[in-house]
């Protein structure tokens, strides 16, 4: 393949049969994946967080690098099936969490959350030439995947040639 040809990433979904009988069967869905995706701006956030990320087809599957603020990331994307079938899951592996509390809803006033973990690996949704992470959690399960942005959901959409 020449590098400047684009790579379909074909994604097959099986039949599912449901409690009364039928069966849905879902086409291959065929997208590809590779290419820029950056953050809009939004009209209803303060926070305008850019972040960028290139998804790359290597010989032994997709990288990526995205980009936010100071810091660059680089590693493996491991790509399975949605729960949909015109959308995808990504796990953008060795990125390490900002902050993860973990349940905070039980703790005490002025109790410190216990250390736990803090995981690492963002997981997102690539649907439609977008892509959609969540990225801080609630009251009662606090997180923050990347601290330079304060949106609750981040989207990218991808960036046309």
């Amino acid at each position: 393949m020449m590098p400047h040809e684009k790579t379909a990433y074909n994604i097959s979904y099986s039949p599912v049969k449901a409690d009364y009988g039928h069966k849905f069967n879902y086409k291959p869905v065929s997208m590809i994946i590779e290419g820029l995706y950056k953050t809009e701006p939004t009209n209803n956030s303060s926070d305008n967080c850019e972040i960028s990320v290139r998804l790359i087809k290597s010989r032994t599957g997709y990288i990526y690098r995205l980009i936010t603020g100071n810091k660059i990331y680089s590693g493996i994307l491991k790509i399975t099936k949605g729960e949909n079938p015109n959308e995808v899951n990504l796990l953008f592996k060795g990125i390490k969490w900002a902050l993860n509390e973990g349940d905070i809803s039980t703790l005490k006033e002025d109790e410190d959350p216990p250390k736990i973990k803090t995981p690492i690996g963002i997981d997102a949704i690539l649907k439609n030439d977008e892509i959609f992470i969540q990225n801080t959690g609630n009251s009662m399960n606090h997180y923050v995947k990347l601290a330079s942005c304060d949106q609750k959901f981040i989207r990218m959409v991808k960036v046309k040639s």
